[in-house]
Formats: C-alpha cells, structure tokens, sequence
C-alpha cells in the first residue's frame, strides 16, 4: 500500500487530497495511470509519495531498564 498527495487538479481530485493504492510485492503501484503520474511527478510535481509518519515510543514503565 502506498499513499499519494495530489499537488495539482486532475480526474476529480483536488489539491491536497490523498489517495491510497495496491502495490505489488515490490512496491510498484498496480493502477498503471498512478504509475505514469508518479513517474511523470519528477518533471512536473503532480503527485507525491506520503511517507507514514514514524511512532515514537514514549519513555515509561514498558521500557525501563529495572535491576535489582
């Protein structure tokens, strides 16, 4: 699963909208508009790829390091 940003109106999406799609094993969107979109994205910014923000662990009792 990969997450794309639209950065410019098309197909009924508009600025700022998200859009989900299936990959295949290796990553490689299966949509193969949003494949095209992606690839041309380097030229002309249409679209970009939304990396998942990473969880941080909070400090607290599940992490501490007891020793008697």
């Amino acid at each position: 699963m990969i997450t794309l940003k639209i950065n410019i109106a098309m197909n009924g999406y508009k600025i700022g909208d998200k859009l989900k799609l299936e990959t295949d094993i290796d990553g490689c969107i299966l949509d193969s508009f949003w494949a095209r979109r992606l690839k041309d994205s380097k030229i002309d910014g249409c679209v970009e790829v939304v990396q998942p923000k990473e969880v941080k662990r909070k400090k607290g009792i599940n992490n501490a390091n007891f020793t008697a």
